[in-house]
């Protein structure tokens, strides 16, 4: 097994409407669902900063909220999408929002670690 740790990253905007709903559903149902695999470790949700208007930093279409899911290695990833527990998830989404257009993935990837710089 690879002992590079794996991070699967979701980014993804949703419509005002179902903002709230979705943040209640993300934060009580979706993640929890995913975190009763063994397969991984963390799972972290962003939602954009608000900088100051006219910031150059940013550059590109933004997604409004990122999600983070932390994997031992990729194999760990790979066991995790196969899981029950994962299919358990995506089960519940499509229940959840079926019929409904509540949001738009901007991206979906996973990502292993090429270096690290840490201030001490």
């Amino acid at each position: 097994m690879s002992e590079k740790r794996a991070i699967f990253i979701v980014g993804v905007t949703v419509p005002s409407e179902y903002e709230e709903e979705y943040n209640e559903w993300s934060d009580n149902v979706h993640a929890p669902l995913g975190m009763k695999s063994k397969w991984i470790d963390k799972i972290t949700r962003y939602k954009k900063a608000t900088l100051k208007e006219g910031d150059k930093l940013l550059e590109g279409d933004h997604a409004e909220y990122l999600v983070i899911g932390e994997f031992k290695n990729k194999e760990a990833f790979q066991a995790w999408r196969a899981s029950p527990e994962n299919k358990a998830m995506s089960a519940d989404q499509e229940q959840k929002w079926a019929g409904r257009d509540w949001r738009v993935v901007k991206f979906r990837t996973l990502y292993e670690p090429v270096g690290t710089w840490e201030n001490k």
